[in-house]
């Protein structure tokens, strides 16, 4: 431990920074995300949009990165029956697809949601996607514009087509950046309209926040994993595998992998993220993790209480899995890996959520993203910039 506290010495005297400079409902520094969970006005905010647009048939989002994927973390892990489809990227397929939801949902004289989220207001995929299907959308739906949602940056282009058409509109703080704004209203407005508790959500977040904001390396448990990721980092393992407990969890990755990627891969350096979904990913990738080159580090995140599931008692079964509980076989799964990774001396650590409650969960996310600022400073890289995105994006538009 002792080893750790000097290694995390420079992320300790950052914490003290941030401690210094949150306001409540003041957004001055991209670190302002942390104040998100708590402000009771942008709640509020949220709530009256939600309240309007709730009782829909599904949800359409359309946004891309930090605009989508928190709330695809959200809406896989709460296993919601309302049906959402995300236009992320540039995809014929899937707009054809989309372009038939709604038709299909007209005939049944059903109306769908549309969430359009771009913090800038001009994101390329975004405006696009939804451009695509709007004349769908508004010849299926003559009360199209209520039954549509603008997430955005007061001064965008956007928010301009918003106030224009009478569509419902919700700002994003202009400091928060959109990898970190999982707590406004860009994820939770759709996980609320898809039936997920964002009270309990944002209570968690905010209950754990308290404990990221600790000095005390045995009670920060973010801080203490930044710290022995950049330890192994030191010693050439570059690659951060987080091994989740199942498909539930997907989403969870898919956030998880942009924050890494966006907020440490600069400057020459990085942490190069690799999701392993449960047991099945074990098939594709335990021997490369436990056999190949010593170059990745671990994280697993175990789930204690899940849903029981009988997996039968089938002749076909072997004895000693024959009538156990599933979940109980995937806890195997999980604590066997570790085991072998300790044989195979791999490193690697463990975080336990209770549950997949919407509290947990928050917590959960709270914690990924403090590590993640913590590792950028131990790094000594801008967690928040994404410099070389803006570069592509500029070569996009030379070709277009």
């Amino acid at each position: 431990m002792e080893e750790l506290l000097n290694i995390a010495q420079p992320a300790v005297q950052y914490l003290s920074n941030i401690q210094s400079s949150l306001l409540p409902g003041t957004y001055s520094t991209p670190e302002s995300f942390i104040l998100l969970p708590q402000d009771t006005a942008h709640l509020a905010e949220i709530d009256r949009v939600v309240q309007r647009h709730q009782g829909s048939a599904g949800v359409v989002l359309f946004g891309v990165g930090g605009s989508s994927l928190g709330a695809r973390a959200l809406i896989a892990a709460s296993s919601s029956t309302v049906p959402v489809w995300y236009a992320e990227t540039f995809d014929p397929f899937f707009l054809e697809q989309l372009k038939q939801v709604i038709q299909k949902s007209a005939e049944e004289q059903k109306h769908l949601t549309y969430i359009i989220a771009s913090k800038s207001g001009t994101t390329l995929e975004t405006l696009i996607n939804f451009s695509a299907v709007s004349d769908d959308i508004k010849s299926h739906d003559p009360k199209w514009n209520e039954h549509t949602i603008v997430i955005t940056h007061e001064e965008s282009p956007l928010a301009q087509y918003a106030k224009k058409e009478g569509i419902d509109f919700v700002f994003v703080p202009a400091e928060v950046g959109g990898r970190f704004s999982v707590f406004s209203a860009t994820s939770l407005i759709p996980a609320a309209l898809a039936g997920i508790d964002i009270q309990e959500l944002c209570a968690g977040a905010v209950e754990a926040r308290e404990t990221f904001l600790s000095e005390d390396l045995e009670k920060n448990y973010a801080l203490a994993g930044a710290a022995a990721g950049y330890a192994q980092m030191q010693t050439g393992k570059g690659i951060h595998a987080l091994f989740v407990e199942g498909p539930v969890l997907r989403g969870l990755t898919m956030w998880w992998q942009q924050l890494l990627s966006e907020s440490l891969g600069k400057q020459g350096v990085g942490v190069t993220p690799l999701p392993v979904i449960g047991s099945g990913d074990v098939h594709t990738t335990g021997q490369l993790l436990l056999d190949g080159p010593n170059t990745f580090f671990t994280s697993f995140l175990n789930v204690e209480v899940l849903p029981r599931v009988s997996a039968g008692n089938h002749e076909f079964l072997d004895s000693s899995v024959a009538g156990k509980d599933v979940g109980d076989l995937s806890h195997a799964v999980m604590k066997g890996i570790q085991q072998a990774f300790a044989v195979k001396e791999r490193p690697y650590i463990s975080y336990s959520l209770s549950d997949l409650s919407p509290r947990s969960l928050g917590e959960c996310l709270m914690g990924f993203m403090m590590q993640t600022i913590f590792m950028a400073k131990l790094m000594d890289v801008h967690a928040f910039d994404q410099p070389a995105l803006e570069l592509y994006k500029e070569e996009i538009k030379k070709l277009l």
